[in-house]
């Protein structure tokens, strides 16, 4: 599979042919740990699965709870997840290609542990769409940081649960769609190195005066 710009994409397909995922999990450990929800919606709106798992072996993460809030008493009596495998194939069969957030490092790997290899020719990881256009340059490491989704979508406004993955996949969603809009990421790509835009993420950031840009100059763009 081929990692692609967004916006590549969407000049090849439908927005229904370009399926977006997000999973929970007990941890970050895709050897070790298990999914505990998947959820997939296309590029449209449509939720074509969205579903908790009871898990194999883990009978208890404290630690992921404090996260996506999901309990062993919320999953407790669910179908495990390599019951759902066929019904969860069918699903990403039908796409095209697919997006993500961060999925590159996270989701696909945890998806291929447990039996799901998706057979699209294209994936875009939004995250890393992103990242030289609203992430912070180490002038050390010569790399552009990545900014995790609630950071993203607070510089457009967009309100959501993080880490539930419905909500996620829908957040990812309408970045991806900001990745598109070539008005918007255009803009943003040449104010990349103007750090104002975080302002109201950290506010410990040192700005030069010359790189104060008004916030609603890019939502409202």
């Amino acid at each position: 599979m081929k990692r692609v710009n967004c916006r590549f994409l969407s000049e090849l397909y439908e927005l229904t042919e370009i399926l977006c995922f997000d999973i929970e999990t007990t941890g970050l450990d895709p050897l070790n740990d298990e999914i505990l929800k998947l959820s997939v919606v296309d590029m449209a709106g449509n939720v074509l699965f969205d579903e908790l798992f009871s898990t194999d072996h883990k009978t208890s993460w404290e630690d992921a709870t404090k996260v996506n809030g999901i309990t062993p008493d919320m999953v407790y009596g669910c179908r495990k997840f390599k019951d759902a495998t066929s019904e969860i194939e069918r699903v990403f069969n039908d796409a095209k290609s697919i997006i993500g957030y961060n999925i590159s490092s996270f989701d696909l790997i945890f998806l291929h542990n447990n039996g799901i290899d998706i057979d699209a020719p294209y994936m875009a990881d939004i995250m890393l769409d992103w990242s030289e256009v609203l992430g912070i340059f180490d002038p050390n490491t010569k790399e552009w940081s990545n900014r995790r989704l609630s950071e993203l979508a607070s510089v457009f406004r967009y309100e959501f649960v993080a880490h539930d993955s419905l909500d996620d996949a829908r957040a990812t969603i309408f970045l991806a769609k900001k990745v598109i809009d070539l008005q918007t990421f255009e803009f943003l790509q040449k104010r990349s190195t103007q750090l104002n835009l975080y302002r109201e993420i950290d506010p410990s950031i040192q700005f030069s005066e010359d790189a104060d840009i008004p916030l609603e100059e890019v939502v409202d763009i």
